[in-house]
């Protein structure tokens, strides 16, 4: 488990290693799940079938709460919310849920890295940072006083 704390963390590694019940189980999956996350952003940004939207969300939440990223989930929960009712802003809500996965993607492959033995978690944040450019997308930004950063 985590030697020292970080300040507001994006993922609860306590919460998710203890969903996987095995601590290198949960860094191997985190890895790959960063990835995965962002082809889910990709999907979700492009979409316009509400169904498969549902879908896609729907599933995000489920992956992001057994994961530890709680944030995630409501940001998921909330889309799914304003999509089921049909009230909300769906736009701002989907840019929030893609902005909060972006933040996962990057401390996933921070947290991952910093407790294996292939780098730093800094050198491969910095790995992921060109990626999210170069797809067009900006790296997660932090705010105060937002309580879903």
């Amino acid at each position: 488990m985590s030697q020292k704390r970080r300040p507001n963390p994006v993922l609860d590694d306590c919460r998710g290693i203890m969903n996987f019940g095995d601590e290198s189980l949960y860094l191997v999956v985190l890895k790959d799940y960063a990835e995965e996350l962002l082809a889910a952003v990709h999907r979700i940004e492009s979409m316009n079938d509400k169904a498969r939207l549902k879908d896609e969300v729907a599933l995000l939440r489920g992956s992001a709460s057994y994961m530890g990223a709680e944030r995630l989930k409501m940001a998921a929960a909330a889309l799914l919310l304003a999509l089921e009712s049909c009230q909300g802003n769906e736009t701002a809500l989907r840019a929030t849920l893609c902005e909060q996965a972006r933040a996962v993607c990057v401390e996933a492959r921070t947290l991952a890295a910093g407790r294996s033995a292939s780098g730093t978690g800094a050198e491969v944040a910095a790995e992921l940072v060109p990626v999210l450019e170069g797809a067009g997308e900006k790296p997660p930004r932090k705010c105060t006083g937002c309580l879903l950063q």
